[in-house]
């Protein structure tokens, strides 16, 4: 089969993106070479690139998953900046169960469904569009993996004291000495 994974004409910035928090927008602003993408009012089901093939987020089940991701899971969000143009990016619902342990290293496609095309000085929306194609007329971004990410807390407190680094535990001497190297 062809790989359909990558075809996507609009971004949402470089790099991997942290899969938290919530509700929120976790991507760059959704944008286009070709004009200034303002509001996204709609975002069909996301697609995960697994072996080069787009599944169906709701299909989407490796083994271990407790409950299959909702089709709704990942979808626009508002990006307010201040001075600036209403813009949309990408977020996702709260995971349930253990999904959150399986957002890690995963490529994400969320065709749109319909957005505004905006004038770039006035913000004002020129044009509505309401795509079709959802591999070309989409975005695609990859979450971090475990080891960018380090670790996904579900259930942020209000006192999060960071985990001390490896350095810390273990200090590295710059210059071991003589002595050293004979154990």
């Amino acid at each position: 089969g062809s790989n359909l994974c990558g075809m996507c004409k609009f971004s949402v910035g470089a790099g991997c993106v942290q899969p938290y928090p919530s509700d929120v927008a976790i991507t760059g602003p959704i944008s286009s070479p070709n004009y200034k993408i303002a509001h996204v009012d709609q975002t069909k089901e996301a697609y995960i690139c697994s072996d080069g093939q787009p599944i169906p987020i709701s299909k989407y089940t490796p083994a271990g998953l407790s409950q299959p991701f909702s089709a709704s899971f990942f979808k626009s969000y508002e990006i307010r900046t201040p001075g600036m143009c209403e813009m949309s990016g990408i977020g996702h619902e709260t995971p349930q169960g253990n999904q959150a342990m399986y957002l890690a290293g995963l490529k994400v496609i969320v065709p749109l469904g319909a957005y505004q095309i905006a004038d770039e000085e006035s913000c004002n929306v020129v044009d509505n569009l309401h795509p079709t194609d959802d591999l070309t007329d989409c975005v695609m971004f990859e979450v971090c993996d475990m080891a960018e990410a380090l670790a996904i807390d579900v259930s942020p407190s209000p006192e999060v004291s960071p985990s001390p680094s490896p350095d810390d535990l273990f200090p590295v001497e710059e210059t071991p000495s003589p002595e050293a190297e004979m154990f």
